[in-house]
């Protein structure tokens, strides 16, 4: 394994929030916080980082969450996270292997009675490969690794629902997507066949453990927790690039202000080499990948 070195701190546990979310609300507190042992950990390539992970924790769900990067209007525009994370997927095969990501079937084909199911993937799938969404691409890939793809399972009720909602309701959207993924989730876990891995791609207030005290009607970490065994494994994927918006920005350098001091630790120590890794609590996890070259 290519790990350069490992550093233990004992810190208080104050989880970070990765998603995007209202600037008032950052007052919040996580809703556990305990005294744990955290380390951070720089790796050569993102093989011996996930390698790690796996072997260490041993798995049965895994929460990956991102700040979704076209909120910041990069410039120039790092390697999307998707693409980041595509190259994960090869690593973490175990056996029957699901991935669930956070969007539902195009709206012209669940509101005209054709709900695709996870078979009519393959007819979406025809699509060229430039034509996909990062997130239709995403299941492509997975798909090819020999994961079963899987799209939330949105209704058209559900979409004529969002499309009425008055401006002020638009937190009713990841309430719903949080359900259909906690829905989804453990329903692939309740049917499986044989032993695997079953996996969530999506924002990261979705995949939390540990959500901020009111937020957790938007998280289905402690869900998966329990329903796993303990077995439940959250990973926040970053890079540098987001991490330096978010400074900009300002209205969201709250978020990267925590009592774990992990940033504070990352701008210290963090690109000494491609990728950082820092254990927040027992399974929750922050990867900071390696920032982009523009020559790639």
């Amino acid at each position: 394994m290519k790990r350069i070195f490992t550093v233990v701190l004992a810190l208080a546990l104050g989880v970070f929030q990765t998603s995007l979310a209202p600037a008032q609300n950052k007052g919040n507190t996580r809703s556990a916080p305990v005294i744990v042992e955290k380390e951070y950990m720089l790796f050569e390539d993102l093989a011996s980082a996930i390698n790690y992970l796996i072997d260490k924790r041993d798995p049965k769900i895994i929460g990956f969450g991102e700040a979704h990067e076209e909120y910041f209007h990069l410039s120039p525009s790092p390697r999307p996270l998707s693409a980041r994370f595509q190259e994960i997927l090869p690593l973490i095969r175990r056996g029957e292997d699901h991935l669930v990501v956070e969007r539902s079937p195009d709206p012209s084909l669940i509101c005209n009675g054709h709900v695709p199911t996870e078979k009519r993937l393959n007819i979406i799938f025809r699509t060229p490969r430039w034509d996909l969404n990062r997130w239709m691409a995403t299941l492509h890939v997975a798909q090819g690794a020999g994961y079963f793809p899987h799209l939330l399972d949105y209704d058209c009720g559900d979409r004529r629902h969002l499309l009425r909602l008055e401006p002020d309701s638009y937190l009713e959207g990841p309430t719903l997507i949080t359900a259909h993924a906690k829905n989804k989730v453990l329903e692939i876990e309740r049917d499986r066949k044989s032993a695997g891995i079953t996996m969530y791609y999506g924002g990261a207030i979705h995949n939390d453990m540990f959500p901020y005290s009111g937020w957790e009607h938007w998280s289905f970490g402690s869900t998966f927790t329990k329903s796993s065994g303990g077995r439940y494994l959250e990973i926040d994927l970053y890079v540098p690039e987001i991490m330096e918006k978010m400074v900009e920005q300002r209205d969201q350098l709250w978020l990267l202000s925590n009592d774990d001091q992990w940033y504070e630790i990352y701008q210290r120590e963090g690109e000494k080499a491609p990728v950082f890794l820092f254990q927040r609590s027992e399974n929750s996890y922050i990867l900071v990948l390696e920032r982009t070259t523009h020559n790639e």
